[in-house]
């Protein structure tokens, strides 16, 4: 899967870099199952020491940030490749 990034703001205003992996749907075959699309956010970084917080937030949170990051891969595949 490729590594993206994603720059968003979480909460009150807290900027923040997602890392996460893009796997993209796969079509069912003879041979092979299949898959459906996913992010899989491999860390949530704020500020300039990149502390990663993802331990701190709320699943809820956490699956906001999922959306996010789906939408930005589905929205521009060009980043894939670039990132």
């Amino acid at each position: 899967m490729p590594s993206m990034t994603l720059k968003t703001i979480i909460g009150e205003g807290t900027p923040v870099t997602v890392s996460f992996y893009y796997q993209p749907e796969e079509p069912q075959t003879l041979e092979y199952p299949g898959c459906d699309e996913s992010v899989e956010i491999e860390g949530v970084h704020t500020g300039g020491n990149g502390t990663d917080i993802i331990e701190c937030l709320s699943p809820w949170c956490i699956d906001k940030l999922e959306q996010e990051c789906l939408k930005k891969a589905t929205d521009d595949p060009l980043q894939i490749a670039e990132d």
